[in-house]
């Protein structure tokens, strides 16, 4: 067979495709934007918006209590508890879920470091700007997250 006819071939089953049903591409596309032509995707992992804004607020918290002077640093171990903070801590808020709030807020990637990072990133609090000095060892069971915050950097 020729390579003309090939191509002929190739878009004479590409038109008879659409004719029938949009062909394979166009019923996907439909079924991802939702517009029927597929099977739904369903996912079987719902994030709660909740949880999300527990650790949200949790980390605040921890940031506060640093800004206030209550403690000189504080260092998070996966085998205590989380200190209060004066947000209520459930079950769904873990040691993990802490520390990959605060590796995204340092900008890495949330997942294990293999070596011990110190990453650091800016926070504001009450009108004044402070550097917020992260370090990071991911061990397994023995892992820690050690949060520091500098003086501040001035107003905004």
């Amino acid at each position: 067979m020729s390579d003309t006819k090939q191509e002929q071939t190739d878009s004479g089953r590409a038109d008879s495709g659409k004719a029938e049903g949009g062909g394979f591409l166009a019923r996907a596309w439909a079924a991802l934007v939702g517009k029927g032509g597929g099977r739904q995707q369903t996912h079987a992992h719902v994030v709660n918006p909740e949880a999300k804004v527990l650790v949200v607020r949790y980390v605040d918290g921890l940031l506060c209590r640093l800004l206030q002077r209550q403690e000189p640093a504080i260092t998070l171990r996966t085998a205590d508890r989380l200190p209060e903070v004066g947000v209520p801590i459930d079950a769904s808020l873990t040691y993990l879920k802490v520390v990959n709030r605060l590796k995204v807020l340092c900008g890495l990637y949330p997942v294990d470091c293999p070596k011990p990072t110190d990453a650091r990133f800016r926070y504001e609090w009450q009108g004044r700007r402070y550097e917020v000095r992260v370090s990071f060892e991911d061990r397994g069971s023995a892992s820690n997250c050690r949060i520091t915050v500098s003086d501040s950097l001035g107003g905004s």
